[in-house]
């Protein structure tokens, strides 16, 4: 959907828009749509708690109620479900920390793949048990962080960037782009 401003009130409190056909052009281009830990954890919380709302109406508490009941019904409540092929992890956590782990986890010897669905879920093909997965996952951690930056990571984006060192736009990246607080959720 396309949406045209129509309308921006004094006080500029509300905005009235039009649904309008076409495509959109935007400032915004980024290469990471990011959802926040935050969010993720309140995602967390809604699904595994008994709270109703009084905001909602009759038939979106029933559909929350059947999405709680198929969450706690796949075991979502459990970071590492252990499962025949391997472990899914549920890590709640936000993008950049979701890609994060999926860049230490990938990295485990005995790991032999990892298929994502970010920042939900991640199918990790392994021999390993899930609380040997979760100490592997610690291990790997300690390592040097720059070792998770791949050749298809792209250093370089600015004018001038091919002028600045790259130690330093290694530390930018991991300053942008990575982010390890995925530990302190498993």
């Amino acid at each position: 959907r396309v949406w045209v401003v129509v309308k921006v009130d004094k006080d500029g409190q509300f905005i009235d828009v039009a649904e309008t056909d076409g495509s959109a052009d935007t400032n915004w281009k980024s290469s990471m749509n990011g959802t926040h830990t935050v969010v993720m954890q309140r995602m967390r919380d809604v699904l595994f708690s008994d709270e109703e709302y009084p905001f909602m109406d009759k038939s979106a508490t029933a559909r929350l109620n059947v999405d709680r009941a198929f969450a706690r019904a796949a075991g979502m409540d459990q970071v590492f479900l252990q499962v025949d092929r391997g472990v899914i992890v549920y890590p709640w956590v936000g993008s950049i920390a979701f890609d994060t782990m999926y860049r230490v986890v990938s990295s485990i010897p005995e790991v032999v793949a990892v298929h994502q669905k970010p920042p939900y879920r991640m199918d990790v093909y392994t021999s390993l048990s899930a609380e040997e997965l979760r100490g592997a996952i610690f291990k790997m951690s300690k390592m040097k962080h720059e070792c998770f930056i791949t050749d298809e990571d792209r250093l370089i984006h600015g004018k001038y960037d091919a002028n600045i060192p790259e130690s330093l736009l290694i530390e930018g990246f991991m300053a942008d782009r990575m982010d390890f607080s995925f530990l302190d959720y498993i």
